[in-house]
């Protein structure tokens, strides 16, 4: 049953990813014009990676030793529903400010001594559980609304219902921030969304790629849906990661084929996930 439900999430995160076509066409628009649909407000800016400037302001305003090579500052994902007193945003200062308040995690390759550019390889990298995590991990689910409180639920994600081929009212995929990871792997960040008739879905992805046999491939994804109409908001989330030495011998040692995170994710351990519901 568990590898059904991942095998929709699966194809449904597919159809995100690609071009949204339906009956032969394209989606209508983006929602960076905006939309309203039944009371809720959907709204995005995709904009170009943030000046130096700006982003020496965040960096200082986090306090971090580093900052991601592309950090879209001005990006933004907007849901709001006015007379439910709610609403949903993310943000890539939100996104990096939940980076440096999360856990320590297995596999975090820190610095040894000095800046990671004075380095070449994974072997040059140490597993420490304190130091600077420059994999730039965060668990960001988007800033939420006073009102909006998520409890644990048996509700699901109506997965049948996003495959269905209904008009794409307005849809966009938002980079928050990306990184090269010291020519080492890749990091982002992302939000894909997409408004039907019928509901809306969300997909927050963050996405991390260490190479070599010492790397590792790690996400944290987090689903939101509504069927409009009904008083319940569901969300999903799910933490996965595997050592590359794992992932090598299960499948295959070809680097190459770990570079599409749509092809990885489904692969790997499930380590911790959630499955909540916010009334509305």
């Amino acid at each position: 049953q568990q590898k059904q439900s991942e095998k929709k999430k699966h194809g449904t995160d597919l159809l995100m990813s690609m071009s949204v076509v339906y009956g032969g066409g394209v989606a209508s628009k983006r929602c960076q014009e905006g939309l309203e649909k039944d009371g809720w407000k959907f709204h995005s800016v995709r904009d170009h990676i943030s000046r130096s400037e700006d982003i020496g302001k965040v960096q200082g305003d986090l306090d971090v030793p580093e900052m991601p090579e592309m950090y879209f500052g001005e990006n933004i994902v907007e849901i709001e529903n006015v007379g439910l007193s709610c609403s949903i945003k993310f943000t890539a200062a939100n996104a990096l400010k939940d980076w440096t308040k999360a856990p320590s995690l297995p596999n975090v390759y820190s610095q040894k001594h000095p800046h990671p550019d004075q380095r070449t390889t994974i072997d040059d990298l140490q597993v420490s559980h304190n130091t600077f995590d420059w994999t730039f991990t965060s668990f960001y689910q988007g800033t939420l609304s006073e009102h909006l409180k998520f409890v644990d639920s048996e509700e699901k994600i109506d997965y049948d219902l996003l495959k269905q081929r209904d008009p794409i009212l307005c849809y966009d995929d938002v980079p928050l921030y990306e990184d090269e990871l010291h020519d080492l792997g890749t990091s982002a960040f992302s939000i894909k969304f997409r408004v039907m008739p019928t509901c809306f879905f969300v997909l927050a992805r963050f996405w991390a790629r260490v190479d070599g046999h010492d790397g590792f491939c790690r996400a944290f994804e987090t689903r939101l849906f509504h069927r409009f109409g009904s008083k319940t908001l569901v969300r999903e989330s799910v933490y996965k990661e595997n050592t590359n030495a794992e992932l090598y011998a299960r499948h295959t040692a070809d680097p190459t084929f770990y570079l599409d995170p749509n092809k990885v994710i489904p692969l790997l351990d499930t380590r911790k996930q959630a499955n909540e519901a916010a009334q509305l």
